[in-house]
């Protein structure tokens, strides 16, 4: 058995020349005026499923959706990102680290 496409993320290069790749996941960091309602709404609204994310702690608005690895998170990070609700999204980045 081979694996599928979704088990692979295409290997990206910074302006820097570190290697980056997509694990899965994006982050979003929602506009601090919005009530966990209103975020559990947009969730809802934009069938995206409430077991997929979590919220971390590091901040009260900042959220981890897990998504397939590849091009899913940055697909769905550029399509959350024109909402007015959500003031900053990425996807979740593997970025090469120089060994010490």
């Amino acid at each position: 058995d081979s694996p599928s496409q979704s088990e692979f993320s295409p290997v990206f290069m910074d302006s820097s020349g570190r290697m980056t790749a997509l694990p899965g996941g994006i982050l979003v960091v929602f506009r601090e005026s919005l009530t966990p309602q209103e975020i559990l709404n947009f969730w809802h609204s934009r069938g995206i499923d409430i077991s997929d994310v979590s919220q971390l702690e590091t901040m009260d608005s900042l959220y981890k959706v897990q998504t397939a690895v590849g091009m899913e998170s940055l697909i769905l990070s550029n399509e959350l990102a024109k909402y007015p609700q959500v003031e900053l999204v990425s996807p979740n980045w593997w970025v090469e680290r120089p060994q010490r």
